[in-house]
């Protein structure tokens, strides 16, 4: 039986250790062996299965998408991979029940990219994974990193501890597999399904294969397509084919790791791993401290304003301590954790509110840390029901005409949206200063993607700081103002102005009029 299960997974393309089996959409209960046998003999007959010794797909098409980094929240309407072929391979000729397994695929990234790759130069990729005690996973040609110079062999990488709990379910009329699911614990969605899809099968020999396999997240999102337009049964492999680097070159990969087995992480689900890996922004875990924390004041009027920047983080973060209030902006996650444990160090207080620049995970999967520690959500009003899944979690909304305002008499702080920012338009900038300002008063504005000085390579996409600029003008921003990026360091606006050739108008601080006056 064991080894037709693994012989059963590889024909659809996945390998969980652990298995349930169920029949889709019928109330017949059937034990989990009886499905499976049937769902064998569908396949062809576990004769035909045991002769296999090694398969390859073949994909013609390539196509990906994102719920992390969509335009509107809780819609894969954002490209990853536009254009892309992949092969997967698999060697099951020894008795061990685990993968031996080698992707290679080429793909183009869609233009949302512009920010890391400007010339959106194509991935050319090839990975090994071996399962076991000494397994591991071992780029040995290229990266699926978005940050990583295109020719750049990462080396050996994270694998994902193999207790995955797959079901597998069956169409109860064929017995062939339909769905592979794995069930995740979504920081912000909530308990979750991630399922392989399977479908169009055809005849190979005898053996039903599945043609057209898709990732459905939560049942509705499509997040992976693909087409598999050849199936080579029984290929001959070269010598090496699945091996990873050898120790002489580990010292020249992006990762420089050595191969190690998987190992289970309290900090890390699946789910966080698995979409910043389909969003080409995994590089493994989070690496700042509070050792490693600076904190500077913006500017020496406003003394309550922070801007905490973390040692190998390019997430800083603003916190302004009011008299009856802690307001943080953005939530980068496990940075999350520490960002709150300085707020209690220094001030023997908690943040009672988090300001989120956007919905994008990597600035704000961890905003369930802060609603844990008391802190009410500062999102758009329209925009709510996205963050509802996390426990316990509270709003104080923002809109367009009736921006979210705090103050005290030493500081005030403005969450300012529009609708139909074309980076996500939940897209949020935040107004820093005093009480009751005059014009010769400090303005500092924190702002995420639009602009991020001084990070070198990717502080500037033209489009969205020319659409920010725009936003600027129609809320009567001032001329001079402090930028205090979510990316990158301080820089005076006018740097912004000088980059884009951008004719701003020399409006004062009393000028500004998005939420009424500042004084």
């Amino acid at each position: 039986m064991g080894r037709n299960i693994k012989l059963l997974l590889i024909f659809i393309g996945t390998l969980p250790s652990a298995f349930a089996a169920a029949v889709k959409d019928t109330g017949a209960k059937q034990s989990a062996s009886t499905i499976l046998s049937r769902g064998i003999t569908a396949l062809g007959g576990s004769d035909a299965l045991n002769k296999i010794q090694g398969i390859s797909y073949h994909s013609n098409l390539l196509r990906t998408n994102t719920l992390e980094e969509s335009q509107v929240p809780g819609h894969p309407d954002t490209n990853v991979i536009i254009e892309g072929s992949q092969t997967v391979s698999y060697d099951f000729s020894g008795n061990s029940s685990d993968v031996v397994q080698r992707i290679d695929k080429e793909y183009t990234i869609s233009d949302f990219f512009y920010w890391a790759r400007p010339n959106l130069e194509p991935f050319n990729v090839s990975l090994v994974v071996k399962g076991g005690q000494s397994g591991y996973a071992c780029y040995v040609q290229g990266n699926d990193h978005a940050l990583d110079p295109p020719d750049s062999t990462y080396g050996y990488t994270d694998l994902h501890d193999p207790s995955l709990n797959l079901t597998i379910l069956f169409d109860p009329e064929t017995y062939l597999p339909y769905v592979v699911r794995a069930y995740e614990n979504h920081r912000l969605f909530g308990l979750s399904t991630n399922d392989f899809v399977l479908n169009n099968y055809t005849a190979i020999d005898g053996i039903q294969f599945p043609q057209y396999i898709h990732t459905m997240y939560n049942e509705r999102n499509l997040l992976v397509h693909t087409i598999r337009d050849a199936i080579t049964i029984n290929p001959s492999f070269a010598a090496g084919f699945f091996d990873g680097l050898s120790q002489d070159l580990i010292a020249q990969t992006g990762s420089q790791l050595k191969p190690a087995a998987a190992e289970v992480s309290t900090e890390y689900d699946a789910a966080e791993v698995f979409e910043n890996s389909e969003n080409l922004i995994w590089y493994g875990p989070y690496s700042g401290s509070l050792d490693g924390l600076n904190v500077t004041k913006p500017v020496p009027e406003l003394p309550n304003l922070y801007n905490l920047a973390f040692a190998g983080s390019v997430y800083a973060c603003t916190v302004g301590v009011f008299d009856d209030a802690i307001i943080v902006t953005d939530a980068a996650p496990h940075q999350s954790k520490l960002v709150i444990q300085w707020i209690e160090q220094t001030f023997h207080r908690k943040p009672t509110h988090l300001l989120l620049t956007h919905h994008h995970h990597d600035h704000s999967y961890g905003a369930p840390d802060f609603v844990a520690a008391g802190a009410a959500l500062v999102v758009p009003k329209d925009f709510e029901d996205y963050w509802t899944k996390i426990p316990n979690v509270k709003f104080a909304p923002s809109q367009e005409n009736k921006p979210f305002i705090h103050k005290d008499k030493h500081m005030q702080v403005r969450a300012i949206w529009h609708p139909d920012f074309d980076h996500a338009s939940d897209w949020m900038y935040f107004v820093w200063t005093t009480a009751c300002p005059t014009d010769s008063s400090p303005v500092v504005v924190t702002i995420a993607d639009a602009w991020s000085p001084n990070f070198e390579g990717y502080e500037l996409d033209n489009n969205l700081a020319i659409e920010y600029l725009n936003l600027a003008a129609e809320d009567h921003m001032p001329y001079q103002y402090l930028v205090v990026p979510i990316h990158g360091t301080p820089a005076n606006i006018t740097d912004l102005y000088e980059l884009t050739g951008y004719a701003y108008p020399k409006y004062k601080v009393t000028d500004f009029k998005a939420g009424g006056p500042l004084c």
